[in-house]
């Protein structure tokens, strides 16, 4: 999706770039000798001829469009594709088949184990703790004694799971894998 809107900024680019050298070259010969004859006498932007800058004023305008339309889709590309994600939302019996024996994990900060006899294992950035999961009607609960336990609605797509909390709280996100025993 990156690629797409990187090579539609650099189409843009050669666009614009060459409009703008377009412009500069296709100005009549009388004007070319006109603005020599100034810059003899006057140097800098005094001296530019009336079509040369009206042309250049159009192809920066037209540049400008076309990177605020290339910027446009690539936000929509990216917005499509998150949406395309499809995750469907689990039972409780869903839920324990899923969780059981596995840990739930974002890769780096944090993990947690839910083994089969409830037992929650949660080790974060170097921190183990012991605590209690069950599913109560179709939600994940998990309790480690700590102000954010609670239930959660668990939705899942592919191997990535998305907890939404009952009440407060923010959103977990991490990846449903064989538990790694690093203790």
């Amino acid at each position: 999706m990156r690629i797409v809107a990187v090579t539609l900024l650099t189409l843009a680019g050669f666009c614009g770039a060459n409009d703008a050298a377009w412009a500069e070259q296709s100005s009549c010969k009388v004007c070319r000798d006109q603005q020599r004859a100034c810059m003899k006498n006057y140097a800098g932007p005094t001296c530019k001829s009336a079509p040369t800058s009206l042309r250049l004023e159009a192809a920066m305008k037209k540049l400008w469009k076309i990177i605020v339309a290339a910027t446009v889709a690539s936000i929509l590309v990216e917005v499509n594709a998150v949406a395309a994600e499809n995750f469907k939302t689990l039972s409780g019996g869903d839920i324990r088949a899923k969780f059981t024996g596995m840990q739930l994990t974002d890769g780096v900060h944090w993990r947690y184990v839910y083994d089969r006899d409830g037992t929650l294992r949660s080790y974060s950035m170097g921190t183990k703790k012991i605590g209690k999961w069950a599913v109560e009607k179709d939600e994940l609960c998990l309790y480690l004694m700590e102000a954010d336990d609670g239930c959660f609605e668990v939705s899942l797509s592919g191997k990535r799971i998305e907890m939404k909390p009952s009440g407060l709280g923010l959103t977990l996100e991490g990846v449903l894998q064989t538990p790694v025993d690093r203790n």
